[in-house]
Order: C-alpha cells, then sequence, then structure tokens
C-alpha cells in the first residue's frame, strides 16, 4: 500500500519490486493520488484504486476496512465494510455529532447548545477535511474551544477543491454578506487555483486572515529547542504562499508529539495542539477586531522607518522615497478620520525634522546623542521603569541580552543619564519613529563572538513603549524586514 502524493515512495516501490515476473506480479493497493505513480504503470504494475475511498479519511474503521478488503483481495475468506466519506465541504464542530450542510442548520444546533455568544463576533476557521474528525482536529479542535471561552463564535468549515467555492457558501450569506469577521485559514496555500474567483470572494469578506502554522517535519519539543524553527522549504510551502493569497500572522499552533505505545518499540507520532501558542493566536485575533470596530479617530498607529546604519544619510525604506512617502499619506489618513493634529508638515518639513531630530544615533558618534537630546521632542524612558518591563521576560531571553549588552543602566546604546532616548515625530494618534538599530554598527566584535545577535535594550525598551504608554493599535513598517530578522524563532 502505498500514499503516492509522497514521490519518493513511487521511487522507491518502481526501483525494488521485481517487475520481471511474468507469472504473478504484487499487487499495489493505493491509499492516495495513484495518478501520479506513472513510473509504476509503465513497468506493468496495476494500482487498485478502490482503496483510496478509504483512506479519505483515514477513520481507524476505514483502515480496519481497507486492510480487511486488501486481505480478501489476497483470498482470505474475510468480510469488510463499506468507507465512511465527507461530504465535499460541510461545516463541524468537536462537540457535534454530524456535518452540517449550511450555516443556518450549524446556527440552529450552536444556539441550541449554549455556545452562541450574542455578543461575541464571529471566526471563520477555514481547514482540511480530515480535520472535521475528532482524531485528527485536534488543533481545530482546540482552537475553537478556546475562541468560545473568550466569547468568540467560531464557524469551523472545511473544503475540497475548488476551494473557492466553499469560502464563498459559508463565510457569505445570501445577500453576499460576510458572516465572520476574522478568518483563521490552514489551507490557504491552496487558493492558488482560481486567483480571480478567490480574490473577489476574500474582497467581498473583507476579512484579515491569520495563518496557523504546525510542525510538520520536526516534533515539537524539537522546534522549540531550534534556533531555525521551520525549515527553509516549509517557510516558502507554509508561510510564503499563503501570504500570496492573502494571509498574515504567521503562528505556530501544533506539531507532532512523540510516543511509544505498549508492546512496541517503533516510535509513533500524534499531531497536537500548542496551548500557549493558541492564546497568543487569540490574542492576536481579540486585537484585530478590536481595530476593525474602533473608531479611526481612535485608532493609534505608529509608522516606523528604517534608519541603519543610525546616522542622517542612512534614513530610507528599501529606495523608497521616505518622505514623499509620509507627506502623501499623512493627508490621506487625515481624510479617512485619523487623528493628525495641526497643519500638514510639507515632504521638506517632515525631511528636515526626521534628519535633524528623528534619528538614531551611534554610540560611537561622540556628542551626537547629546545634540540630539537638546533639541528636544523626545521619549525619554527611566532605566528604572525599563528594569521592571524587563524583569518580565523570559530569563534566557533575558540573560542572552545582558551577556551581549550589559545591564541597562551599563548600556550606551541610545542611552544617557539613566534615560532610554527614543526619537519620534508626534502629530497625533500617527506617530513616526526610526526603527531602532540592529547593534551590528554598535560592536561588530558580537557578531564574531555569538553567532545570534539579540536586541540591544533600547530595542526592547521601543517596542515595550508603544505597547504600554502609547498603547499602539497596529504598527505600519516602512521596510520590507524589521521584527523577523532578530535572533532565534521570531519569525515563526
Amino acid at each position: 500500500m502505498g500514499d503516492f502524493m509522497h514521490s519518493e515512495i513511487v521511487g522507491f516501490l518502481a526501483g525494488n519490486l521485481p517487475a520481471n515476473l511474468t507469472d504473478k506480479k504484487p499487487k499495489i493497493y493505493s491509499l492516495s493520488c495513484a495518478y501520479l505513480a506513472d513510473k509504476l504503470k509503465k513497468q506493468g504494475f496495476t494500482l487498485n484504486i478502490q482503496t483510496e475511498k478509504y483512506y479519505s479519511p483515514p477513520t481507524k474503521e476505514n483502515v480496519r476496512n481497507l486492510i480487511l478488503l486488501a486481505l480478501s483481495g489476497e483470498g482470505d475468506k474475510v468480510t469488510y465494510g463499506r468507507p465512511f466519506t465527507l461530504p465535499k465541504s460541510g461545516i463541524f464542530h468537536p462537540d457535534a455529532q454530524k456535518i452540517f450542510p449550511d450555516f443556518e442548520s450549524y446556527l440552529d444546533w450552536y444556539r441550541k447548545t449554549g455556545k452562541y455568544s450574542p455578543d461575541g463576533f464571529w471566526v471563520g476557521i477555514y481547514t482540511f477535511h480530515v480535520s472535521a474528525l475528532r482524531e485528527r482536529g485536534k488543533i481545530e479542535a482546540h482552537i475553537i474551544h478556546a475562541l468560545e471561552r473568550e466569547g468568540i463564535n467560531a464557524l469551523p468549515v472545511y473544503g475540497r477543491p475548488h476551494y473557492h467555492k466553499s469560502l464563498k457558501k459559508y463565510f457569505l450569506d445570501e445577500s453576499g454578506q460576510p458572516r465572520i469577521q476574522i478568518i483563521c485559514g490552514f489551507s490557504f496555500r491552496f487558493l492558488r487555483g482560481f486567483p480571480e474567483e478567490t480574490q473577489t470572494i476574500l474582497r467581498k469578506i473583507n476579512a484579515p486572515v491569520s495563518m496557523p502554522l504546525t510542525a510538520h517535519s520536526i516534533i515539537i519539543d524539537q522546534w522549540k529547542k531550534s534556533d531555525r524553527g521551520i525549515s527553509p522549504i516549509r517557510v516558502a510551502w507554509q508561510v510564503c504562499i499563503p501570504e500570496q493569497n492573502g494571509a498574515i500572522e504567521p503562528t505556530m499552533v501544533g506539531g507532532k508529539s512523540a510516543a511509544r505505545l505498549k508492546g512496541m518499540t517503533d516510535v509513533v507520532y500524534d499531531t497536537v495542539p500548542m496551548p500557549e501558542n493558541i492564546d497568543f493566536l487569540i490574542r492576536r485575533i481579540k486585537a484585530w477586531h478590536r481595530i476593525q470596530i474602533k473608531p479611526n479617530a481612535e485608532i493609534k498607529i505608529a509608522i516606523l522607518y528604517w534608519n541603519h546604519p543610525p546616522g542622517k544619510q542612512n534614513v530610507g525604506a528599501s529606495y523608497l522615497n521616505l518622505f514623499r512617502y509620509i507627506s502623501n499619506i499623512l493627508p490621506a489618513m487625515k481624510k479617512n478620520g485619523y487623528k493628525i493634529e495641526g497643519r500638514l508638515p510639507t515632504e521638506e518639513e517632515i525631511k528636515e525634522r526626521i534628519l535633524l531630530n528623528d534619528r538614531n544615533v551611534g554610540s560611537w558618534a561622540p556628542g551626537e546623542l547629546e545634540k540630539l537630546m537638546s533639541a528636544g521632542g523626545l521619549i525619554r524612558i527611566h532605566v528604572l521603569t525599563y528594569n521592571k518591563w524587563f524583569a518580565k521576560l523570559d530569563p534566557d531571553f533575558k540573560e542572552a541580552v545582558i551577556r551581549q549588552w550589559g545591564r541597562p543602566e551599563d548600556s550606551d546604546v541610545m542611552i544617557k543619564n539613566g534615560e532610554i532616548i527614543i526619537p519620534w515625530v508626534d502629530p497625533g494618534n500617527i506617530i513616526l519613529l526610526p526603527q531602532p538599530s540592529r547593534g551590528h554598527s554598535e560592536d561588530p566584535d558580537k557578531l564574531y563572538h555569538d553567532p545570534k545577535l539579540y536586541p540591544h535594550h533600547q530595542y526592547i525598551a521601543f517596542y515595550f513603549w508603544l505597547k504600554k504608554e502609547f498603547k499602539v493599535d497596529a504598527i505600519e513598517e516602512v521596510e520590507h524586514y524589521i521584527l523577523w530578522q532578530e535572533a532565534g524563532r521570531w519569525h515563526d
């Protein structure tokens, strides 16, 4: 038996099965994708595709009957049942005993069971058909229950090609209005087949699409200990392709867990949720919804621009005319109701202000930080305040930061007289700030002694201040990379 979705299985069987037998060739039972096994067919092998129905989905009873079917084909006097199959698409729930064919029947059940929250918003979970089964959908089940504990309504949906049809059927009502406010998209890497139809439907739904990830190739414990996280090929497959289809917020939510069953020496694997990561995903979903319902005039946004290495000549954003971009975007935001106080600055005024006062200063430039501070208009965070924030971080992370950069009070990267300095332009609820320097130019020797460069204290304080003091709702990065380049698995 073979799952021919994996090309290596075709190659293994083609290279190891005796193809030159004339009397009786081995029987091959396909679990999936027999149409991909051309090499075996050319060698004269016949593939039994009847067994594929028993492997989609591979429930315990289906696998049992699949084996009995194969034994029957070999002459054993055994009986086997019909395969259990799932509808092509549907709505499911881990606590329900059936698949719902439409939203109305699901909502009726949802209300009767007391799961429906009248004041809650809706999250649509779009996933694979096997996740509708309890034994295979443990990650989705955990997310569903976590959402419901927070008073958020869950609409879990699965579909098969053509995927855009199930998106439309379940996430839009009869009048074309969205039923959901957020999408949690497990299967968004498979939406490229009908780009125009999919784009039209997603525009009508008009909801952020979060991207839950699972560690397929390594077990969860390996992922947690790894500095790389998922492999580059998995990043391309699990992250880049869904991003092309409109997904954001890649978050690891589960993976393989190894176990040994009683009486067995081989290791078996189960796919299980990662509760702490799912809690993080739920917080992000709630944050996106807060932005959806908040009036534009109350939304606080930080626009970050690139300033590395520190200094006047290195303000930019990957060849984008930063100053013109800002002079264009601020009027557009004000027109759309975002709070921007006073007269809108011109392109030249923005340029003058940023180059004079709102840039990073290298510790290797004597007197420059003092000049910046004398001009005023800076964020000043006392080291004692920062230490309270810093104390709440992961102990291993804190130890690595202190090992590389020393204690906060001893650091000289944008820190002076016990204060951490952050340049900014403050026109209201929309603020402009230079992305803190990564630290490469502050002390190049660190790169020789430690392959991982952790963020320095001003870098950490910068994001703490945005969250705790400014209470930022969203960050716009006028740059193609910032946070994900930090040490470790930040991109996961």
